[in-house]
């Protein structure tokens, strides 16, 4: 079996059903996907010899938009250093501020 992953830590919570099939180096299956983890040996054992693979999601041609716009990446730089410049301040000052600004980073 190709394109296996090796499952990292924290990917998986004891009590919680696994999100895909766990199979071992020779791509046998260890574990189905929905399979509910038992215990904190079943996981340190996934961890070590448990790999999965990944599923590959597919989007139609029609929802992938091309960007056609001219534009020079560096027009954007200096905008962008003083950004990353007051949101490392406000993390190194635990501004409250800090979070708002990371998750205005990821939206």
């Amino acid at each position: 079996m190709q394109n296996l992953l090796r499952i990292a830590p924290g990917a998986l919570t004891i009590g919680k059903p696994l999100p895909w099939t766990v199979y071992d180096a020779d791509g046998n299956v260890l574990l189905r996907q929905g399979y509910v983890i038992q215990n904190d040996i079943q996981l340190e054992q996934l961890f070590e010899r448990g790999l999965f693979q990944p599923r590959v999601i597919e989007r139609p041609d029609e929802d992938i938009q091309e960007d056609i716009r001219l534009r020079n990446p560096f027009a954007d730089y200096p905008v962008l250093l003083q950004t990353l410049e007051s949101s490392l301040n406000a993390i190194t000052n635990q501004d409250d501020s800090a979070r708002q600004r990371y998750l205005a980073c990821h939206e």
